[in-house]
Protein backbone atom coordinates (compact mmCIF):
# COMPACT_ATOMS: atom_id res chain seq x y z
CA UNK A 1 0.00 0.00 0.00
CA UNK A 2 1.25 3.30 -0.94
CA UNK A 3 2.04 6.24 -0.01
CA UNK A 4 3.05 6.25 3.73
CA UNK A 5 0.49 8.16 5.09
CA UNK A 6 -2.42 5.49 4.54
CA UNK A 7 -2.98 2.95 7.36
CA UNK A 8 -4.75 -0.46 6.51
CA UNK A 9 -7.63 -0.86 8.76
CA UNK A 10 -9.24 -3.86 8.03
CA UNK A 11 -9.17 -6.50 5.18
CA UNK A 12 -11.48 -9.51 5.67
CA UNK A 13 -13.99 -11.65 3.50
CA UNK A 14 -17.00 -9.89 2.84
CA UNK A 15 -20.04 -10.66 4.81
CA UNK A 16 -21.72 -11.82 1.39
CA UNK A 17 -20.07 -13.79 -0.98
CA UNK A 18 -16.40 -14.43 -1.93
CA UNK A 19 -15.16 -10.56 -1.93
CA UNK A 20 -12.64 -8.69 0.14
CA UNK A 21 -13.90 -6.02 2.07
CA UNK A 22 -10.97 -3.51 2.77
CA UNK A 23 -10.58 -0.48 4.71
CA UNK A 24 -7.61 2.17 4.92
CA UNK A 25 -7.32 5.21 6.44
CA UNK A 26 -5.76 8.36 5.48
CA UNK A 27 -4.01 9.65 8.94
CA UNK A 28 -2.61 12.89 6.74
CA UNK A 29 -4.48 16.45 6.35
CA UNK A 30 -3.23 15.97 2.66
CA UNK A 31 -5.61 14.14 -0.45
CA UNK A 32 -3.84 11.29 -1.28
CA UNK A 33 -3.61 9.18 -4.11
CA UNK A 34 -4.02 5.48 -2.91
CA UNK A 35 -2.00 2.54 -4.47
CA UNK A 36 -3.48 -1.23 -2.95
CA UNK A 37 -1.51 -3.76 -4.21
CA UNK A 38 -2.64 -7.29 -4.06
CA UNK A 39 -0.71 -10.85 -4.70
CA UNK A 40 -3.21 -11.99 -7.08
CA UNK A 41 -5.19 -9.95 -9.98
CA UNK A 42 -8.43 -8.20 -9.10
CA UNK A 43 -11.17 -7.92 -11.14
CA UNK A 44 -13.23 -5.29 -10.14
CA UNK A 45 -13.24 -3.00 -7.50
CA UNK A 46 -15.92 -0.76 -5.44
CA UNK A 47 -16.36 2.19 -2.96
CA UNK A 48 -18.69 0.80 0.20
CA UNK A 49 -19.68 2.06 3.08
CA UNK A 50 -19.04 0.60 6.39
CA UNK A 51 -21.68 -1.43 6.49
CA UNK A 52 -20.70 -2.83 3.21
CA UNK A 53 -23.17 -1.29 0.66
CA UNK A 54 -22.45 -0.08 -2.42
CA UNK A 55 -22.18 4.09 -2.66
CA UNK A 56 -22.27 3.48 -6.67
CA UNK A 57 -18.66 4.16 -7.10
CA UNK A 58 -16.12 1.85 -8.98
CA UNK A 59 -12.32 2.40 -7.87
CA UNK A 60 -9.92 2.02 -10.82
CA UNK A 61 -8.09 -1.31 -11.61
CA UNK A 62 -4.46 -1.78 -13.02
CA UNK A 63 -3.87 -5.30 -12.87
CA UNK A 64 -2.98 -6.05 -9.28
CA UNK A 65 -3.92 -2.63 -7.87
CA UNK A 66 -6.27 -0.92 -6.91
CA UNK A 67 -5.94 2.97 -7.00
CA UNK A 68 -8.03 5.17 -4.61
CA UNK A 69 -8.39 8.98 -4.19
CA UNK A 70 -8.23 9.02 0.25
CA UNK A 71 -9.18 12.18 1.59
CA UNK A 72 -7.71 13.81 4.88
CA UNK A 73 -8.34 11.85 8.02
CA UNK A 74 -11.01 10.00 6.57
CA UNK A 75 -11.63 5.68 6.48
CA UNK A 76 -12.17 4.61 2.87
CA UNK A 77 -14.20 1.22 2.50
CA UNK A 78 -13.33 -0.84 -0.60
CA UNK A 79 -15.52 -4.61 -1.94
CA UNK A 80 -12.25 -5.95 -4.32
CA UNK A 81 -13.05 -8.87 -7.01
CA UNK A 82 -10.47 -11.25 -7.52
CA UNK A 83 -9.68 -12.34 -10.90
CA UNK A 84 -10.87 -16.47 -11.07
CA UNK A 85 -7.86 -17.98 -10.64
CA UNK A 86 -7.28 -21.01 -13.32
CA UNK A 87 -7.13 -24.49 -11.95
CA UNK A 88 -3.43 -26.02 -12.31
CA UNK A 89 -3.19 -28.65 -14.88
CA UNK A 90 -0.41 -31.87 -14.61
Amino acid sequence: MAPAGLALSACKQAEQGDNLVVRVYNTTNEELDGRLTFGVPVQSARFVNLNEEPTGDAAQVEGSQVLVPARPFRVLALEVRRSPVAPATR
